[in-house]
């Protein structure tokens, strides 16, 4: 986002450290506000696939569940937004890919891995607490008392994200905003 910034370039360089540790590079995921960014060089926006361009707009395509295809970049990398969120353990939604960050890998060989923790809760109250691990993508929790009269259904879930071959994919912080 610097004046003067060689977006082409430096995602070149990105790209020959992935292929350097045995990597291929397909797809770029990006945040949301990575590609604004992007598209407001006018450098860069020369050099993008002109495949989804129609008479100077960007076509942006959306597919549901935060991922938004923006188009190809001159090496014919995929250009793809995410927005998706979690809520973390202190219950704060965040950004499954943090604002200003693209991450530059393979989608065919699968280099990462989307794989899910085990989930604990505590049943019971005071000293008859027990403690229960279950091994669930996700684990619906019940939430009500005798002092309530209504009970709610909570969905747990704890997505953690595991590289198969770390050379394969290359994470680049690229906002100083």
């Amino acid at each position: 986002d610097q004046p003067g910034a060689k977006i082409d370039y430096d995602m070149q360089r990105c790209f020959d450290l992935v292929y350097d540790g045995l990597g291929e590079v397909d797809i770029l995921v990006m945040a949301p506000d990575v590609f604004h960014v992007m598209i407001e060089n006018n450098n860069f926006a020369k050099t993008l696939d002109m495949r989804n361009v129609d008479m100077g707009e960007i076509n942006t395509r959306y597919k549901g569940q935060g991922v938004r295809v923006l188009g190809y970049n001159s090496d014919g990398v995929l250009m793809v937004s995410y927005s998706g969120k979690f809520m973390d353990e202190d219950h704060t939604v965040k950004s499954i890919i943090p604002s200003g960050t693209i991450i530059a890998g393979s989608s065919r060989n699968k280099p990462l891995k989307f794989m899910h923790g085990p989930i604990q809760k505590f049943t019971g109250l005071d000293e008859s607490a027990q403690l229960h691990t279950y091994i669930k993508k996700e684990v619906p929790f019940r939430v009500g008392g005798s002092n309530s009269d209504s009970i709610a259904t909570r969905l747990v879930s704890r997505p953690t994200v595991i590289p198969e071959n770390v050379g394969a994919w290359a994470v680049m912080k690229v906002l100083t905003v």
